[in-house]
């Protein structure tokens, strides 16, 4: 009987690992005597294994689209506005260290306030481009 060849197709992906990434990879690698190549095919196939992928409607993917398109450029927005924020409180932090303002205990309070909203708002907005980030993927 004579064997019949299955045809497998690759696709070739180039990625970007850090140095800690590639440390592991190549680790688990030595250890289980494997290529570095099939060690990320495993990786990754435990991976999207573990995942619970949802099937979004194509109807509810089209309402939902624009909808996260928009939220994604207002945070783009916001992290403008509060890059712009962060650099008017350094020039006027600058100026009164300058001009001696600084040493002022309202001005001095009035500039860690502002220091620490603007740290907040922050901190919400990447929590909400990180909620964005994970219905891009669902959608994708």
């Amino acid at each position: 009987m004579a064997k019949t060849k299955r045809s497998v197709s690759y696709k070739q992906a180039t990625v970007r690992l850090s140095r800690e990434q590639s440390d592991e990879i190549d680790k688990a690698s030595r250890q289980l005597g494997i290529s570095t190549a099939e060690v990320i095919r495993l990786a990754l196939d435990d991976n999207l294994r573990q995942r619970k992928v949802v099937e979004i409607p194509s109807k509810l993917k089209a309402e939902l689209l624009p909808q996260i398109m928009s939220l994604t450029a207002s945070i783009a927005s916001l992290r403008k506005m509060y890059q712009a924020t962060g650099n008017n409180i350094n020039q006027i932090a600058r100026a009164a260290n300058r001009n001696q303002f600084y040493q002022d205990q309202q001005v001095q309070a009035n500039l860690q306030a502002a220091e620490t909203s603007a740290r907040a708002a922050t901190d919400a907005v990447d929590k909400l481009a990180k909620e964005v980030t994970k219905l891009w993927e669902q959608l994708v």
